[in-house]
């Protein structure tokens, strides 16, 4: 549902079923559900969120069994880059930065020549793992509080993947940094001028979800049924 938004401090799978089953009512010719979540996703839809305490839950295979139908669950961020993918083919190389407000850590989703990288179990864009170990002027917890601090935080984001991957444009929804030339300026020091990709602000994320979920679930549908190319393009249009 891209308008209809349900926010919860704390994850808690009543409100998803509550979700789930409203839409199913809506449109009860739903074969497929697909449900983007902050955090690890692999293949199986197992699901790691340590803050909100899922450690290998099984999100996936529980969604299969209570409805009956195929369940596949992506990572939010990885939506995103897709979804901008799609909106905007004249890239193929796209990092989508999404850096919470007040948090000292965010996540990544790249796609490389038109590819998601997701990593092996997910781990792609799972930026905790090395940030935590990276060095900064204070505590990461305290920088996040400040502007200057929060982009202190988004270069040393960057940069590792700036230097790994090489994306053409670098998508960031960060509302405490939205100043994408002083960003720039920034960069500049570390990463050479013709290296440094294009800067694009957004605020509202949600659309961008729900169309990269759209296209992942169309190619998951058409992997799974492994169907010729004209019903897989009457399938994605469907999704």
């Amino acid at each position: 549902m891209l308008d209809d938004v349900v926010i919860k401090a704390d994850f808690n799978s009543i409100p998803l079923w509550d979700t789930i089953d409203y839409c199913l009512s809506q449109y009860p010719q739903i074969e497929l559900i697909t449900i983007a979540f902050p955090g690890e996703v692999n293949e199986q839809g197992v699901v790691n969120h340590v803050q909100r305490d899922l450690r290998d839950y099984p999100l996936g295979e529980e969604v299969q069994a209570r409805y009956g139908m195929p369940a596949m669950i992506v990572n939010n961020v990885n939506a995103a880059v897709v979804g901008y993918g799609v909106e905007h083919p004249e890239y193929k190389n796209i990092t989508f930065h999404s850096q919470p407000y007040g948090k000292p850590m965010g996540g990544q989703g790249n796609l490389v020549n038109g590819t998601l990288v997701t990593g092996l179990s997910g781990i792609g864009g799972e930026l905790k793992y090395f940030l935590g170990r990276m060095q900064f002027s204070d505590d990461p917890r305290r920088l996040a509080r400040t502007e200057q601090g929060q982009i202190e935080l988004v270069i040393n984001a960057l940069l590792p993947t700036i230097a790994l991957l090489g994306p053409e444009v670098v998508v960031l929804r960060t509302p405490m940094v939205n100043d994408m030339q002083s960003l720039e300026k920034r960069l500049a020091n570390f990463i050479p001028a013709p290296s440094i990709p294009k800067l694009e602000f957004i605020s509202d994320v949600n659309e961008l979800i729900f169309e990269g979920s759209l296209q992942l679930c169309g190619q998951w549908r058409q992997k799974q049924l492994e169907v010729s190319p004209v019903e897989s393009a009457s399938l994605q249009y469907a999704a």
